[in-house]
C-alpha cells in the first residue's frame, strides 16, 4: 500500500523532454495525493531543434504508461549508423537492428518537435503554464516559492529544476546555498565553455532531391580529419524530412560572446556569415550544407560540452536532466539519461512520507545515490566518445578506424548490452511482461515500501 503524501504540490520547472515526461509519470500517481504544475518560460510551444534517439531503456516505460503506439507514430525505427571521412568514404558502421529483438523495443528516431508534441499531448493542459521565466527562488520550513519574471509567484513543497544546461533554478539553489554558508566546487559555478557548440535542425520533406543511400533508416556521420573541418550528421526521417546537426571548433569564430550565444538568437548577418562558410561544405544525402540552411526554417544551437555537477539537491530544491548532468547529443543519451531520472524521481515522490523537509531530504538523497554514479558513467563516455569522433590528428584518426572497426562487430553487441541491460519501470504502475532475450538487471529504484517492483538502472 501506497504512503500518504498528504497532496505534495511538486513544482517543475521546464517543459522540455524531461519536465514533460515526470509530468505524465506524476499524472498516474495522483491515488497519493502528488499534485504538480510545470512553469515554462517560452511563451508558446517552439518547432526548433533536431533528431532524438530514444532506446529500450526509456521505451519500455512509455510502454508501461500506455503511449509507447503514439511515440512510435510519431518516430522512425533506426537500424545503424554509418561513419564517413570527408570525401565520404564509409569508414565504419554500427549495427543496431538486433535491439528490438535483444532488449525488446528498437531505437526510436523523432525530431525534437515531434517528441515534443507527442509527449505534450499527454500533459493536461490545465498543468502547463507557459511564459513563466523563473528569476529566483525561496526556501523554507513551510514550503518553496518561485518568483516569475511577470509578477507571479507560484507555492508549492518541492522545485524539480527541469530547465536544461543554463538552469535558472541552479543559479537559484546556489545562491541559496552560499547564503546559507555552503561552499561550492569551482567546476560546480564554472561557465559552459561556449566554443562549444552545435548548429541544428529538422528540414521540410526534401525526399524529391535525393534518393536513400540504403533502404532503412540510419545516421551519417562525417568526421573530420583537420581542426577546421565540420563535424555533420544526417538522420533520416521515413517521411522524407532530414534532422541534422554541424559541430567543430572553426565555428566559435561566429559566436561574438556568451551572453549573445545564450539569449539571442541568430541575426540575420550571423545567419548569413554562417551560409557563406559551410555552404559548400559536404553534407551526406542532400550533397552540401547550403541545401541544408536552404530547406530548414529554423535553425537552433547548442552547447556540446559534457558536465556532471556534484550539487544536485538543496532543502526542497532538486534539479534532474540537463541540469546536472549534460551528456552531448553526439552520444544520444541526453534525452535518455533525463528520462531514467524522472522514472527515478517518480518512485521515490511515490514513497514520500510526507511533505516535511527531513522525509523530502531522505528522497533527494536517495534519487542522488541512485542516479549519479550511472549519469557521471554517462557524462564520462559522452566525453570519450566526443574525443574519439573529433580526431583531427593522424594518431587521433588512426585511432577512431581501428574502435570504428571494433564496434562494426561483436563489441557493438557487448556494449550495447552493458548500456540496456537495465530497463527501468514505475512501481506505483501494474508491471508489464519484459520483452526481448536480454535480461533485465536492474537495481531498485525505491524505498521498499511499495508493494510492486520496478526495475533500475
Amino acid at each position: 500500500m501506497a504512503s500518504d503524501t498528504k497532496g505534495v504540490n511538486v513544482i517543475i520547472v521546464g517543459a522540455g523532454i524531461a519536465g514533460l515526461s515526470l509530468g505524465i509519470m506524476l499524472e498516474r500517481a495522483t491515488d497519493v495525493g502528488i499534485r504538480y504544475t510545470i512553469l515554462e518560460r517560452a511563451h508558446e510551444f517552439k518547432t526548433i531543434g533536431s533528431s532524438i534517439g530514444l532506446s529500450a531503456q526509456c521505451l519500455r516505460v512509455f510502454d508501461q504508461l500506455g503511449i509507447l503506439d503514439d511515440l512510435k507514430s510519431a518516430s522512425t525505427n533506426i537500424v545503424g549508423s554509418i561513419y564517413m571521412d570527408q570525401e565520404l568514404s564509409v569508414i565504419g558502421r554500427v549495427d543496431s537492428s538486433f535491439c528490438e529483438e535483444r532488449y525488446g523495443y528498437g531505437v526510436r528516431l523523432f525530431s525534437r518537435p515531434d517528441l515534443m508534441l507527442a509527449l505534450l499531448r499527454h500533459v493536461p493542459e490545465e498543468k502547463i503554464f507557459w511564459g513563466k521565466k523563473v528569476l529566483g527562488l525561496v526556501q523554507d520550513s513551510e514550503g518553496v516559492t518561485v518568483r516569475c519574471a511577470d509578477g507571479t509567484t507560484v507555492h508549492g513543497d518541492i522545485v524539480i529544476g527541469a530547465d536544461g544546461a543554463y538552469s535558472a533554478v541552479r543559479q537559484s539553489l546556489y545562491e541559496t546555498m552560499k547564503k546559507n554558508g555552503a561552499v561550492l566546487k569551482k567546476s560546480e559555478t564554472s561557465p559552459l565553455r561556449f566554443d562549444q557548440f552545435s548548429i541544428l535542425g529538422t528540414t521540410e520533406k526534401i525526399d524529391h532531391l535525393y534518393k536513400f543511400p540504403e533502404d532503412e533508416c540510419k545516421m551519417y556521420n562525417i568526421l573530420p580529419s583537420t581542426q577546421e573541418d565540420i563535424y555533420a550528421y544526417t538522420m533520416v526521417f521515413e517521411d522524407g524530412r532530414l534532422g541534422w546537426r554541424l559541430s567543430g571548433p572553426s565555428l566559435a569564430r561566429h559566436i561574438k560572446d556568451e551572453a549573445n550565444f545564450r539569449f539571442s538568437d541568430w541575426d540575420s548577418e550571423s545567419i548569413d556569415d554562417l551560409k557563406r562558410h559551410l555552404s559548400d561544405a559536404p553534407a551526406p544525402i542532400v550533397g552540401t550544407v547550403g541545401k541544408l540552411f536552404e530547406h530548414t526554417e529554423s535553425i537552433s544551437r547548442i552547447l556540446i560540452e559534457d558536465r556532471f555537477y556534484e550539487t544536485w539537491w538543496h532543502e526542497r530544491t532538486l534539479l534532474i536532466g540537463d541540469a546536472c548532468h549534460k551528456v552531448v547529443p553526439a552520444a544520444g543519451q541526453g534525452a535518455n539519461q533525463s528520462i531514467l531520472d524522472c522514472i527515478c524521481l517518480a518512485n521515490l515522490l511515490y514513497e514520500l512520507p510526507s511533505r516535511d523537509g527531513k522525509d523530502i531530504e531522505k528522497v533527494f538523497t536517495k534519487f542522488y545515490e541512485l542516479r549519479a554514479p550511472q549519469a557521471r558513467k554517462a557524462v564520462s563516455g559522452s566525453k570519450r566518445l566526443g574525443q574519439l569522433v573529433g580526431a583531427h590528428s593522424f594518431i587521433g584518426t588512426a585511432l577512431r578506424t581501428f574502435v570504428l572497426k571494433l564496434m562494426s562487430g561483436s563489441l557493438n553487441v557487448k556494449s550495447l548490452d552493458a548500456m540496456y541491460a537495465g530497463r527501468p519501470i514505475l512501481n506505483y504502475l501494474p508491471q508489464i511482461p519484459l520483452k526481448g532475450s536480454l535480461p533485465d538487471n536492474s537495481k531498485p529504484m525505491t524505498f521498499g515500501t511499495t508493494s510492486l517492483g520496478a526495475s533500475a538502472v
